[in-house]
């Protein structure tokens, strides 16, 4: 504002008078560089407001996309970027999920997706194409021992993960399809180790002890059977697999 009142006005000589309801300064006279400065800054932060807009639109038909496409979460988070002129495709969308559920799968405390080519009906609001997409996904042991103790073949569940991919399971155990005790006074453990397998995540069992005793092979299998698969993502929206 300071450069505005210092920096001079040079009147044209056939400048007529400013109509009622216009910047009477502007009419017939040169801008100042202040002015032509507050000009491209007003500008500018129309384009952001408007581009902040468009952006939480795009973000609002992702977010409602996601449950369907991930499954339902406590919370899902999204970012944009590289949108196209009508909004119905973008280059990279970042999701952050929390609390996520699927059927017959454990809850995952966190998942990251960061998806590449995203393709959107703005009308149906749903993601109709993803061309690549790679997500990471946190399962923590309270969450798997919530799960477990709704199998029919372990009780008083507990889980400890001893290393990023080995996992100790300890509980009261049946023997699965029969509703058999083992040992129901011991309480067993089992030694797994996490595992992909295509579309799926096993939890693959290295060792059954009951007590001090090793099970045998047969109920080590038959309790693998029933745990597995953790996860499948066969029949995601999107083709995958998991590494």
């Amino acid at each position: 504002l300071g450069m505005a009142r210092q920096a001079p006005i040079v009147p044209v000589p056939d400048a007529r008078p400013a109509r009622p309801g216009t910047v009477g300064c502007f009419v017939g006279a040169r801008k100042p560089a202040a002015v032509l400065i507050g000009a491209v800054l007003t500008a500018a932060l129309l384009l952001a407001s408007c581009g902040n807009y468009v952006g939480q639109r795009v973000e609002s038909v992702i977010l409602e996309a996601l449950p369907r496409v991930v499954g339902p979460a406590n919370h899902y988070g999204a970012t944009v970027r590289g949108a196209s002129a009508d909004l119905s495709h973008f280059d990279h969308v970042r999701a952050v999920g929390v609390g996520v559920r699927r059927p017959h799968t454990p809850v995952l405390e966190r998942i990251e997706l960061d998806l590449l080519d995203v393709a959107v009906d703005r009308n149906a609001r749903q993601i109709t194409s993803i061309a690549d997409a790679n997500v990471t996904a946190t399962l923590s042991a309270s969450d798997l021992a919530a799960y477990l103790d709704q199998q029919r073949w372990i009780t008083e569940s507990a889980v400890r993960v001893v290393a990023p991919a080995t996992v100790i399971v300890s509980g009261r155990f049946k023997l699965p399809g029969t509703g058999l005790s083992l040992l129901p006074s011991l309480v067993g453990e089992i030694r797994t180790t996490l595992a992909p397998r295509g579309s799926q995540l096993l939890l693959k069992v290295d060792a059954l002890r009951l007590g001090d005793r090793e099970a045998p092979a047969l109920a080590r299998n038959l309790i693998e059977q029933a745990i597995n698969p953790l996860f499948d993502v066969e029949h995601y929206a999107v083709p995958s697999r998991i590494d």
